[in-house]
Formats: structure tokens, C-alpha cells, sequence
């Protein structure tokens, strides 16, 4: 019973990563002025349409591109926290 709640945890945990992670493009995207059109998660990832009467320039593609694994890192910083405050010696799992 034990290993199977250890399974269902560390899939939770690392889907909550995953949304994490995209919602940093999701935001970047709508910090530029742009909206989503869809998300679509994908076996390599994940497809964001934006839906924007112009393109996104190229220092704009890369801050989008960017601040997925921004938002990832600042995860695994409060993770970092967390353990350390609470002593839990597996919160960087929480990181993806």
C-alpha cells in the first residue's frame, strides 16, 4: 500500500510541475499582450497557440521560451525552502 501511494504522489507531484512549467509560457504570453488560443500537451511537451494579430518578435519568443524553465527553477526554489523549513528531504521531487 505504501509503495503505491508513494507512486500516486510522485505523479501528482510531477504533473504539477508540468503545469507550473507552461503556465510560465501561458503567462509570458499574456504579459506580452497576447492571448493563448490552446495548450495542447504533447509527448515531447506542449503546444501553445497564441492568438495575436502580429507575431512575436524575436526577444518576445524568447522570453516566452524562457520563463517556462524560469517558473520551473523558482519551483524548485520553494521546494528548496520548504525541505529546508520543514524537513522534508524529498521536496526537491516537487521540481520535476
Amino acid at each position: 500500500m505504501g509503495t503505491l501511494l508513494l507512486v500516486a504522489s510522485l505523479r501528482l507531484l510531477f504533473w504539477a510541475a508540468v503545469a507550473v512549467h507552461e503556465l510560465g509560457h501561458v503567462a509570458a504570453v499574456k504579459a506580452l499582450g497576447g492571448r493563448v488560443a490552446s495548450l495542447r500537451l504533447t509527448g515531447v511537451g506542449a503546444v501553445i497557440r497564441p492568438q495575436r494579430p502580429r507575431l512575436f518578435s524575436y526577444w518576445e519568443e524568447c522570453l516566452v521560451a524562457l520563463a517556462g524553465p524560469a517558473a520551473s527553477f523558482l519551483l524548485a526554489l520553494g521546494a528548496a525552502a520548504w525541505g529546508r523549513h520543514f524537513g522534508g528531504g524529498d521536496a526537491y521531487l516537487l521540481a520535476g
